[in-house]
Parts: structure tokens; C-alpha cells; sequence
């Protein structure tokens, strides 16, 4: 398990900035889960972005989310795609 550090609004009002999440990457995600997703830099030894985003699904090419601050869904190419977490709890 590990836990990172909510910075901006995409996803109030589920969680707000300054919040903790915590992510089990031993579990499964399913559709509607919050999860933490890592993306590979554009740059070779960069270090990766990361989100946090509800689960949509994954598309044999694509890793569909979405974000509630603005209600967009967001694509990336499962490619570039290097982990996609379950989160379990936050905290304030």
C-alpha cells in the first residue's frame, strides 16, 4: 500500500486538495473505482505523471477515465499507461 497527496480539484467535491488517499496495488479495479494512474513522461527518464480519475474501462487500446471538476472523460493510450491502482481510503 502507499498513499499520496491530493494537489487540485479534478475530483472534488470526492476529494479535495490536501487530502490522502491510499492505494492497494494488490487489487483488482473495476468500473467505478477511484484510482491513481501513472503515465509515462514524454521524456525517457522523466519521472511519470500522475492522476487521480474514476476507472471508465479499458479499451484494447485505451485506458478510459473520468474527473468530476469539470465532468470530463480523459483517454490515454494503454501503451503509455504504466500502472492503474485501486484507491481504498482518505483522509483528511
Amino acid at each position: 500500500m502507499y498513499a499520496v497527496y491530493i494537489d487540485g480539484d479534478s475530483m472534488y467535491p470526492r476529494y479535495k486538495a490536501g487530502e490522502t488517499v491510499v492505494a492497494n496495488p494488490g487489487r483488482p479495479v473495476s468500473v467505478g473505482d477511484d484510482v491513481i494512474v501513472q503515465i509515462a513522461p514524454d521524456v525517457d527518464g522523466d519521472a511519470p505523471y500522475g492522476f487521480v480519475k474514476e476507472f471508465v474501462k479499458f479499451t484494447p487500446t485505451k485506458l478510459i477515465l473520468t474527473q468530476h471538476n469539470p465532468p470530463i472523460q480523459i483517454e490515454f493510450d494503454r501503451e503509455l499507461v504504466i500502472s492503474v491502482h485501486r484507491i481504498d481510503s482518505a483522509y483528511r
